[in-house]
């Protein structure tokens, strides 16, 4: 069971308010953030009225008006001090761009204390947040990240790593930092999705010239080695070679299971907060018709052909901008940010594919196994949700005949399928 860390509040403001003395009695509010740096915030010491024979307490008003900005909604608390006993009330700061919160005092007869308390918020670290936990650190790069069989390395702050990652502040944690042995640093294997990084690291410039491509894992082999209980590994890299040295202070850490492309766009957004997407293979497999063109269907590209238009659609980038992070598969870095707990980073890879999805291609992506929606309940939904809305075309494009025909070749469809075509076809389970 998932357990929320415990609320921490901040103290944002706090003064003084006495009774006898007039000018105390209006307290402006000038924060540098949202949602008090907007319109007018003040504290108001109302005091209570001098009709005899009526008891009528003093009160504390937080008011505000005129916030031209949403404000973000997090939990307040205003709390008043008054003759040894604390006043206070609490709830969200909700959308409203004018309200006023009421705190009774009685009749004080000495100063008030007031204190606006906000909720801490429980978010992921921002780019800036992992930076600074890199740079005020002494030792700033202090891991090392190698792959099988790839001569490449990467080089990361441990300090960042664990800043972004609850599954690297564990790991770090509980293995310590220098070791005579290396550790494994064990991601699950893909299960040969077409678009998988895994399949395309030996294009990238450093390997091209001797690595070699190995198909993608079909859905037979990937159950057999499903049931002989041995997770199905990625492509075999190319052939190894000599790496440089090693700084002896660093730890080195061998990455299973997930290619150098892909962690290196992961450290690369760690950094920056920025990735490029590559486009989907199926993009190039089921091309969408232009809105002008006259022809009912566009014409269907093999897989091998798909792959090959991919790769030339994205090797300019190579001399255009040779330094930065080759493209990305969205499947890919999603897997990773998934594995490694860092849902903002998931949520833009998530993004990225539903940007992808056509209604020429969306049906290769939700049938076309190994299917990506059948390990991940995130993708499942956005791809099923795109058909959805566009059912009418996807139920009549190309993708859609030639998944009816492979499931009807195969005997049926499988537990997957099934349950993504009740669902395109309205049928509730």
């Amino acid at each position: 069971m998932d357990t929320k860390p415990p609320t921490r509040r901040v103290t944002v403001f706090s003064a003084h308010v006495d009774p006898a003395t007039a000018s105390t009695h209006t307290l402006p509010i000038r924060l540098a953030f949202s949602p008090f740096n907007s319109g007018d915030w003040r504290i108001t010491y109302a005091p209570p009225p001098t009709k005899n024979g009526r008891f009528e307490p003093a009160a504390v008003k937080l008011r505000w008006d005129r916030v031209d900005v949403e404000p973000d909604l997090c939990n307040a608390r205003l709390a008043v001090e008054a003759d040894g006993e604390v006043h206070s009330v609490e709830m969200p700061l909700a959308s409203q761009r004018a309200c006023e919160w009421i705190v009774l005092v009685g009749r004080p007869t000495t100063k008030l204390r007031v204190v606006l308390e906000v909720d801490k918020p429980h978010e992921e670290p921002a780019a800036v947040d992992r930076v600074m936990a890199m740079i005020d650190q002494p030792q700033v790069i202090d891991v090392c990240l190698t792959f099988p069989g790839d001569r490449r390395t990467l080089f990361a702050s441990s300090a960042l790593l664990a800043t972004a990652s609850p599954w690297w502040a564990e790991c770090l944690s509980a293995r310590g930092f220098r070791e005579e042995t290396m550790s494994m640093a064990h991601t699950p294997a893909e299960p040969g999705w077409p678009d998988s990084d895994c399949s395309d690291d030996d294009d990238d410039d450093e390997v091209s010239s001797r690595g070699r491509r190995t198909p993608a894992l079909g859905r037979k082999v990937v159950a057999d080695l499903a049931q002989l209980s041995i997770p199905a590994s990625p492509p075999p890299s190319p052939p190894t070679r000599s790496r440089p040295l090693i700084p002896p202070h660093m730890r080195v850490v061998p990455i299973v299971g997930t290619a150098y492309r892909t962690y290196r766009a992961y450290l690369a957004w760690l950094y920056t907060g920025t990735v490029a997407f590559a486009p989907l293979s199926s993009s190039f497999q089921y091309p969408s018709s232009p809105p002008s063109s006259s022809s009912s269907l566009p014409s269907r590209t093999s897989p091998s052909s798909a792959s090959t238009q991919r790769r030339a659609a994205l090797a300019p980038l190579r001399t255009l901008h040779p330094s930065r992070p080759h493209p990305v598969s969205p499947k890919s870095l999603y897997r990773l940010a998934h594995f490694l707990d860092t849902p903002s980073l998931a949520a833009q890879c998530l993004a990225a594919l539903a940007d992808a999805l056509t209604v020429d291609n969306v049906a290769h992506e939700l049938l076309a196994p190994p299917a990506m929606g059948e390990v991940y309940d995130d993708v499942w939904n956005v791809e099923v949700g795109f058909a959805e809305e566009a059912w009418d075309d996807v139920r009549g494009s190309e993708a859609m005949r030639n998944a009816a025909e492979r499931m009807k070749g195969e005997g049926g469809a499988g537990p997957h399928e099934l349950a993504t075509l009740l669902r395109l076809s309205g049928i509730k389970t």
